[in-house]
């Protein structure tokens, strides 16, 4: 069979694939309910996120870093509050004490039992925790009615603990601030194509060039989240899963939401969370440059040696 003839066997079962359960509820794409909001501004908000990299710089060895922090906006920037770059050396040994003794550092309780300790896993775990040191931190800088945006999902997945959304969402909750997670690249899937692209599609065809908000899921969770997909901004090019925890009334936390997402560099994506990705993200030369000080100092590794044709 030829590549042609395999990818059009591919593209028809794309096609014919009518799945539509969602975790358990089903998703009828033709019945979603599609409403509009309107921008309001003047609203604070604190935009967190994090970034982890891992590098092998000799044999085995697995060297860790992770930034984090958050940036603060009332209309423009009034504070950022960024980590340096943690540097860490994780294998199979020490992963699960590291995670472990961070877990009841940043959450104040027991940590679960994990079956998984793989390096690459981890880290991926510890920048969690990471993230919700600094989304403890933005809290004290918001009072009732700001906006608490977090890069992702607040829906725990098999990176983000349960604990962490629990006591994030009570305290903000106490403090009458909304929590919304935010999600670049959702996973959510509706027959074998993403849900996001779909539901944006839907709602084009629809009600046109609007600002809008559908919910798609609401059940209880240890943050009992609400999740919706949002089109931000009508000449935005993207709608996005926005996950939201808070007293307050739906169009009035997308609209404070949406009054940040106007910027020509990210039209239709809250800028305070594009600031805080590029203020925390760890480049690939950075990486690099680190893994290759740690190299530097150990025995010549042969096979780096036969790559560089010397």
């Amino acid at each position: 069979m030829s590549i042609h003839e395999q990818i059009e066997g591919i593209l028809q079962e794309i096609e014919q694939d009518e799945s539509s359960q969602l975790w358990g509820e089903e998703i009828d794409l033709a019945s979603l309910d599609f409403s509009e909001f309107e921008t309001l501004p003047g609203a604070k908000v604190a935009a967190v996120d994090g970034s982890s990299v891992m590098v092998e710089p000799y044999g085995g060895l697995k060297i860790g870093m992770i930034r984090a922090g958050f940036v603060l906006y009332n209309g423009s920037r009034l504070k950022k509050d960024i980590s340096g770059i943690e540097v860490m050396r994780l294998d199979f040994r020490n992963s699960r004490e590291i995670y472990e003794k961070r877990y009841r550092e940043i959450l104040a309780d027991e940590p679960p039992e994990l079956a998984d300790t793989d390096p690459s896993y981890m880290m991926q775990r510890l920048r969690t925790l990471e993230e919700f040191r600094y989304m403890f931190r933005a809290l004290k800088e918001l009072s009732e009615g700001d906006i608490l945006l977090i890069d992702g999902a607040l829906r725990g997945d098999r990176h983000t603990p349960d604990r962490g959304i629990a006591l994030l969402s009570e305290m903000a909750q106490d403090r009458g601030v909304s929590l919304v997670g935010i999600s670049k690249d959702s996973g959510l899937m509706h027959g074998a194509l993403p849900l996001v692209p779909q539901v944006d599609r839907v709602a084009e065809e629809r009600i046109g060039q609007r600002r809008w908000y559908t919910r798609v899921l609401g059940r209880t969770s240890p943050g009992r989240e609400t999740l919706f997909i949002a089109r931000f901004n009508p000449y935005g090019e993207h709608a996005f899963r926005t996950d939201i925890i808070s007293l307050d009334s739906v169009p009035s936390v997308l609209g404070k939401v949406a009054w940040y997402c106007s910027d020509p560099a990210y039209v239709g994506y809250p800028y305070p969370l594009a600031d805080a990705h590029n203020e925390v993200i760890i480049r690939k030369g950075t990486a690099e440059d680190i893994g290759y000080m740690i190299e530097a100092n150990l025995p010549e590794n042969f096979h780096r040696k036969l790559d560089r044709g010397v």
